[in-house]
């Protein structure tokens, strides 16, 4: 199940009082039976910053050998040299994979995680998603990356005024989002917003061919980053190009 929502709307709330973190304001929270869950805060700071990576993963389990630390710690795309660091040096992206670490070396069957892309970069975030692909026990995440959402949720609700609205269509949150009282009826209507924003016909002519525009060079930029990442791929024995590309 995935939740979206605007900034301020109650996302984290609503994860921190379903984990236990914050009570109740109201109404009740029952668990079913046997449901073990972990939680993944949007933000979170360690007990012990000087502990280093590999010390840190060998307390997760205190029966691996070296070899099964440094076997998990790859997982997370940490690399042997990479498991010599302390935690307070790591980066925030190291961080959240660290955290991601200890969330899935647990017994849970429910997963409970809150904006868990932040920080992320391309490659950590598409390993966290083929994880939680094939991760068979129960999701609620919070996240603004409705790309991420698409891969790892099929259930959605928007939060907005307090209110919760099931979706069966993401391309419909932007609409959703901003359509006032939150009563799940269409936004305003394209004429309405024109009039509201003041633009004439001529501007908006001229910022639609700028969005066409936008986007063909989106596409371009993609198409040659995708080359240049090939090429890399490949291996560049010239450090001179290999900093140029």
């Amino acid at each position: 199940i995935g939740f979206l929502g605007g900034n301020g709307s109650g996302k984290s709330t609503l994860l921190r009082t379903v984990s236990g973190e914050i009570p109740l304001l109201s109404g009740s929270l029952e668990w079913g039976s046997n449901n073990i869950s972990s939680y993944f805060a949007q933000e979170a700071d360690f007990d012990s910053p000087d502990m280093t990576v590999m010390e840190w993963i060998s307390s997760l389990n205190t029966s691996w050998d070296l070899f099964d630390v440094y076997s998990f710690a790859a997982l997370f795309h940490f690399r042997r040299e990479d498991t010599e660091k302390k935690i307070s040096f790591l980066s925030g992206g190291e961080r959240s994979r660290l955290r991601f670490a200890r969330l899935f070396s647990s017994p849970a069957n429910v997963m409970l995680l809150d904006e868990p892309t932040n920080h992320l970069d391309i490659e950590s975030r598409e390993a966290l998603e083929n994880s939680l692909q094939e991760y068979t026990g129960t999701l609620i995440v919070v996240s603004h990356d409705i790309y991420f959402m698409k891969q790892v949720a099929d259930r959605f609700y928007v939060i907005k005024s307090g209110r919760l609205e099931e979706i069966n269509n993401l391309d419909t949150l932007g609409e959703i989002l901003e359509e006032p009282g939150g009563n799940g009826k269409s936004g305003p209507g394209k004429k309405e917003w024109k009039s509201r924003e003041g633009l004439s016909k001529n501007q908006i002519a001229r910022l639609e061919r700028k969005i066409s525009d936008t986007e063909e060079m989106i596409e371009q930029l993609e198409a040659e980053k995708k080359k240049l990442g090939a090429r890399v791929q490949q291996g560049v024995e010239d450090h001179r190009e290999l900093a140029r590309i």
